[in-house]
């Protein structure tokens, strides 16, 4: 909004200088809160001067020098010429010599203050030891150096040369892995191949004590089968003889008649 102000104040106070109205500039100037213009006896030019406050006057100045633009700007902005701060967008104030300023020149009034860097740049710096401060990391990466090219592409560029001198190294130092992890596998193979042998060994006289123990376990099923088969065929004996007690005289006799017919019929035929 206090630019647009200023824009048409310029446009109508150059519009009033093109026109040749200057009495009628201090009228407009004294309606738009201007101040009154430093009056000089001679040759003036228009300069806008932007005070302190913030505040757009329009002057006009017949300096020829700095030190005669300080003491016109101490009259009329109040600011004492030593304390002055004095510039110029697109222009120069030269510190010695003839003052040449274009008309509606911007000339801007600030005061002069002590100061400094003071601890500022130690105060950041202990801040970042502060609990709950964050730690400033600087990267320069997206810089430029002398020849256009960025930090980082200048980095990774250093980077890829070091990493393509070391590939030698990283394959032997691959291979010589390789070799270790397999020396290690081998002998693992081999501890665990021995300690299967170890379990499977057999002692030979135990194997000699195991068949004997067996075939003298089967000689003595085969005995006592043996025995089992000669007791039955006792008893069977010992109760066929109990049979033939109990039924021997009668089967006795008939089988002496039996016999006695058998023979008597086969003989028979041959005597006749």
């Amino acid at each position: 909004m206090q630019r647009r102000k200023f824009v048409k104040r310029l446009k109508m106070v150059r519009r009033l200088e093109d026109d040749g109205m200057v009495a009628s500039l201090a009228g407009a100037l004294a309606q738009m809160g201007l101040g009154a213009p430093v009056v000089s006896a001679r040759s003036s030019r228009p300069l806008l001067v932007g005070d302190p406050a913030g505040r757009v006057r329009m002057a006009r100045s017949a300096a020829a020098t700095l030190d005669e633009l300080r003491a016109e700007l101490e009259a009329l902005c109040g600011v004492p010429a030593d304390e002055q701060l004095l510039s110029c967008p697109g222009c120069e104030l030269p510190p010695a010599g003839p003052l040449s300023l274009p008309a509606f020149a911007m000339v801007h009034v600030r005061v002069r203050c002590l100061g400094g860097k003071g601890g500022f740049g130690a105060m950041l710096r202990g801040q970042a030891s502060r609990p709950g401060m964050k730690k400033v990391e600087t990267n320069t990466g997206a810089m430029r150096d002398l020849s256009g090219r960025r930090l980082r592409h200048v980095e990774q560029e250093a980077q890829l040369k070091d990493w393509v001198k070391e590939e030698g190294k990283r394959k032997a130092d691959k291979e010589a892995e390789k070799k270790e992890k397999r020396a290690k596998q081998t002998q693992e193979l081999h501890a665990t191949a021995a300690e299967y042998v170890a379990a499977a060994a057999v002692d030979q006289d135990e194997v000699a004590d195991a068949v004997r123990q067996g075939i003298e376990e089967e000689r003595r099923r085969k005995q006592k089968e043996e025995e089992e088969r000669k007791a039955k065929a006792v008893a069977a004996t010992q109760s066929a003889k109990k049979l033939s007690k109990l039924f021997g005289d009668d089967s006795d006799e008939d089988d002496g008649s039996s016999a006695d017919e058998s023979g008597g019929k086969q003989g028979g035929p041959g005597k006749k």
